[in-house]
């Protein structure tokens, strides 16, 4: 799991899935993805049949991340031949954390990996603005900001003559 496995709430995450076993065709045989998370065992059963594959034969699969909170494990299921068993197949069960879903956009750390500008918007704070040019700042005779309890600074709106200068 990577950086890029971290969804927000609401987010539809799509995945590949890719089961690389001698004696299995991912064309030819059956297998499922089952996803789970939350504290109360949730599930959701992605089969074969509710994949989509690509025009090399990749396999893919997408699920809403609505609900979904914490880690999500994917535990894929699927037969290979083997004749020692009586129905001449064994169940093979892989299972790992597939993604991360959270509930804001950076859960835990100022510095979150999930954060870092690598998509199409960038945001960089800003403080100016044209009506803030009408505005000055009431400071004291030292020069110091006044500040409400609240921690908010007092402005005052001067005339546009003043503005001028």
């Amino acid at each position: 799991m990577t950086e890029k496995d971290i969804f927000v709430e609401g987010e539809e995450a799509k995945y590949f899935v890719n089961i690389d076993m001698d004696g299995f065709s991912m064309n030819d045989n059956d297998f499922q993805v089952e996803l789970l998370w939350g504290m109360s065992g949730k599930t959701m059963t992605l089969t074969k049949q509710d994949m989509t594959a690509d025009t090399s034969g990749k396999y893919f699969f997408s699920f809403p991340t609505k609900g979904m909170v914490g880690e999500v494990t994917a535990r894929c299921t699927w037969q290979v031949p083997d004749t020692d068993e009586s129905d001449s197949e064994r169940t093979k069960v892989d299972e790992q954390i597939l993604c991360f879903v959270v509930q804001t956009p950076c859960p835990k750390f100022i510095s979150c990996p999930k954060c870092v500008a690598t998509g199409f918007v960038t945001y960089q704070r800003t403080e100016e603005s044209s009506i803030a040019s009408m505005y000055q700042q009431l400071c004291t005779a030292l020069g110091q900001p006044i500040v409400s309890a609240d921690d908010l600074y007092f402005y005052v709106l001067t005339s546009s003559e003043n503005n001028n200068d």
